[in-house]
């Protein structure tokens, strides 16, 4: 059990990290899952083109081309496999899942995303957070009219 194995000496900080990534995720789709499933028996969900489960993060191994793909909405993306350490992951929430879908769809058509809001909600952190969940070094330019250049 994965939990049970986070509660012991797992001998260094970066195998924390690990697990605590990987009950992070799976907690993750395990509440996906649920409310997907949940939707399928009320019968709002009909099929896999569903917007519903369309705008999750899905991952698929392409045997055709030999790669990983990871496919948000109607986007999909080569896994990069950049290799960007043991990071900690974000909790992913409803929040979260909205911000991958509009990022998704601003790099799907070549832009670039700016997510506005007040100082401390995550911007960065979920932005980052994208990077990796699709393999790629994220640098992030703080671009408020509090910064300035002397």
């Amino acid at each position: 059990d994965l939990v049970a194995l986070c509660l012991t000496d797992l001998g260094s900080k970066m195998n924390r990290t690990k697990f605590e990534t990987l009950v992070t995720v799976h907690v993750h789709q395990k509440d996906l899952f649920q409310e997907v499933w949940k939707k399928v028996k009320d019968g709002k969900v009909k099929d896999e083109n569903d917007f519903e489960w369309l705008k999750q993060t899905r991952c698929y191994w392409k045997q055709d081309s030999d790669n990983a793909v990871i496919s948000i909405a109607d986007i999909d993306f080569v896994y990069s496999y950049e290799y960007l350490g043991c990071k900690e992951r974000l909790v992913i929430t409803a929040l979260t899942d909205r911000c991958y879908v509009t990022q998704s769809q601003a790099l799907g058509m070549f832009f670039g995303g700016a997510p506005a809001g007040p100082a401390g909600t995550g911007k960065t952190e979920t932005t980052k957070d994208m990077g990796r969940t699709l393999g790629v070094f994220v640098v992030v330019t703080n671009c408020s009219d509090q910064h300035r250049f002397q």
